[in-house]
């Protein structure tokens, strides 16, 4: 595709982070189903097919892998999110103010966050503030037990899914 050939050479995005895995289960093998230990990892793994756009600054830009068939773009490409970020585990994050993560980086493994402030929502992207990087609202502290996130007020938050592969863009 054109898109993905363009937001990969555009030089804004640090990481391609897939969460998706690809799964061929014959009907007949409902053993292989059976077997599965965790059927809602499976389950995440299968209906959660994204690839995110992540920029240095952590902003990112996701493709929903399972509506490209409707053809419209609007449903495909999910706006920026103003902050993105990497636990080990799924977390309800409702009536949280400060959030404990693993890492800024994409890890293998690792589920996907989404942050997004309410003045993020609001502001109007010029030319001129596509050419700074996008500061975030969102703010990390790190100590020696692990690194910590502040949720302001108002904030949207979203729970991706597992990380299955991410590849360094710049």
């Amino acid at each position: 595709m054109e898109c993905i050939d363009f937001i990969e050479n555009s030089g804004n995005f640090a990481y391609k982070i897939h969460t998706s895995s690809d799964y061929e289960i014959p009907y007949f093998d409902q053993d292989y189903l059976d077997r599965q230990k965790d059927i809602s990892r499976f389950l995440d793994d299968l209906f959660s097919q994204s690839i995110y756009y992540v920029s240095p600054s952590g902003s990112a830009l996701r493709l929903k892998l399972f509506e490209i068939k409707s053809k419209k773009v609007a449903d495909v490409v999910q706006p920026t999110t103003e902050q993105i970020l990497y636990g080990k585990e799924m977390i309800d994050y409702t009536d949280k103010n400060v959030v404990k993560i693993s890492t800024l980086s994409p890890e293998q493994g690792k589920f996907v966050f989404e942050i997004t402030t309410p003045e993020f929502r609001q502001k109007v992207l010029t030319q001129e503030d596509l050419k700074q990087p996008i500061k975030s609202g969102v703010g990390t502290i790190s100590d020696e037990e692990g690194i910590y996130v502040n949720i302001p007020k108002g904030a949207i938050l979203h729970s991706g899914w597992r990380i299955v592969g991410v590849k360094e863009l710049i």
